[in-house]
């Protein structure tokens, strides 16, 4: 348990290492959760569609493969209904 308060200023300190570090937070309430996500303030999010924000589910995340780059690649399953 950490208050939203202090997640916040923990956040601050990791966008102001050099270089930034990843924050990631997650809650979980008995069947609820959320996930905050911040990849510092060079990531860029692409859009190419502009649909409005969904949310889902996720059943499962597995990793597909490395990039040419190295970095590893997601496959995130989510469940059909949501």
């Amino acid at each position: 348990d950490m208050a939203e308060a202090d997640a916040v200023k923990l956040d601050a300190l990791c966008r102001a290492a050099s270089p930034p570090i990843a924050f990631l937070r997650a809650d979980v309430r008995g069947l609820c959760g959320s996930v905050f996500v911040d990849l510092g303030p060079e990531f860029v999010c692409v859009d190419p569609t502009g649909e409005a924000v969904k949310s889902a589910i996720v059943e499962r995340v597995d990793v597909a493969g490395t990039s040419a780059s190295g970095e590893t690649k997601l496959t995130i399953q989510c469940v059909d209904d949501e």
